[in-house]
Protein backbone atom coordinates (compact mmCIF):
# COMPACT_ATOMS: atom_id res chain seq x y z
CA UNK A 1 0.00 0.00 0.00
CA UNK A 2 1.44 3.62 -1.03
CA UNK A 3 1.57 5.90 1.21
CA UNK A 4 -0.84 8.15 -0.24
CA UNK A 5 -3.49 5.08 0.07
CA UNK A 6 -2.38 4.89 4.01
CA UNK A 7 -3.41 8.49 4.40
CA UNK A 8 -6.51 8.67 2.34
CA UNK A 9 -7.43 5.64 4.64
CA UNK A 10 -6.70 7.31 8.02
CA UNK A 11 -8.20 9.87 6.69
CA UNK A 12 -11.67 8.00 6.01
CA UNK A 13 -11.21 6.47 8.90
CA UNK A 14 -11.25 9.42 11.25
CA UNK A 15 -14.35 10.84 8.94
CA UNK A 16 -16.29 7.68 9.66
CA UNK A 17 -15.40 7.92 13.23
CA UNK A 18 -16.72 11.28 14.08
CA UNK A 19 -20.02 10.71 12.32
CA UNK A 20 -21.15 7.26 13.37
CA UNK A 21 -24.41 6.51 12.30
CA UNK A 22 -25.15 10.18 10.52
CA UNK A 23 -24.33 11.79 13.90
CA UNK A 24 -23.52 15.02 11.94
CA UNK A 25 -26.62 14.54 9.65
CA UNK A 26 -29.17 14.70 12.61
CA UNK A 27 -27.24 17.49 14.75
CA UNK A 28 -27.81 19.12 11.25
CA UNK A 29 -31.55 18.42 11.30
CA UNK A 30 -31.70 18.97 14.99
CA UNK A 31 -30.78 22.45 15.01
CA UNK A 32 -32.98 23.11 11.78
CA UNK A 33 -35.99 22.08 13.48
CA UNK A 34 -34.98 24.39 16.31
CA UNK A 35 -35.10 27.69 14.00
CA UNK A 36 -37.90 30.01 13.67
CA UNK A 37 -39.71 29.10 10.49
CA UNK A 38 -41.19 31.57 7.99
CA UNK A 39 -43.39 28.57 6.55
CA UNK A 40 -44.31 25.07 7.95
CA UNK A 41 -46.42 22.02 7.86
CA UNK A 42 -48.03 20.20 9.84
CA UNK A 43 -48.84 16.81 7.98
CA UNK A 44 -49.40 12.98 8.12
CA UNK A 45 -47.59 10.43 6.33
CA UNK A 46 -49.47 7.44 5.38
CA UNK A 47 -47.02 4.86 4.99
CA UNK A 48 -49.23 2.12 3.29
CA UNK A 49 -50.69 4.52 1.00
CA UNK A 50 -47.47 6.73 0.30
CA UNK A 51 -49.52 9.62 0.93
CA UNK A 52 -49.04 12.91 2.80
CA UNK A 53 -51.62 15.23 3.92
CA UNK A 54 -51.04 18.16 4.80
CA UNK A 55 -53.58 19.17 7.99
CA UNK A 56 -52.09 22.85 8.53
CA UNK A 57 -50.06 25.30 6.51
CA UNK A 58 -47.91 27.86 9.20
CA UNK A 59 -47.43 31.28 7.96
CA UNK A 60 -45.01 33.55 10.02
CA UNK A 61 -44.83 36.87 8.67
CA UNK A 62 -42.24 37.96 12.09
CA UNK A 63 -39.74 35.14 10.60
CA UNK A 64 -39.56 37.00 7.03
CA UNK A 65 -35.98 38.44 7.44
CA UNK A 66 -34.48 36.18 8.46
CA UNK A 67 -32.64 32.89 7.08
CA UNK A 68 -34.42 30.18 7.77
CA UNK A 69 -35.60 26.44 6.68
CA UNK A 70 -37.90 23.85 6.47
CA UNK A 71 -35.98 21.05 4.67
CA UNK A 72 -36.36 18.62 7.44
CA UNK A 73 -39.78 18.46 6.30
CA UNK A 74 -38.51 16.52 3.62
CA UNK A 75 -36.08 14.50 5.11
CA UNK A 76 -38.77 13.15 7.38
CA UNK A 77 -40.63 12.34 4.24
CA UNK A 78 -38.59 11.01 2.76
CA UNK A 79 -36.89 8.62 5.34
CA UNK A 80 -39.50 6.67 6.25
Amino acid sequence: MSRKERVLKKRYAIFCEGDTEYNSYRTLLDAIRKQDKLVSNNYEIKKKTFDIIIKQTNYDQDVLNKRDSNIEEFFDVIDW
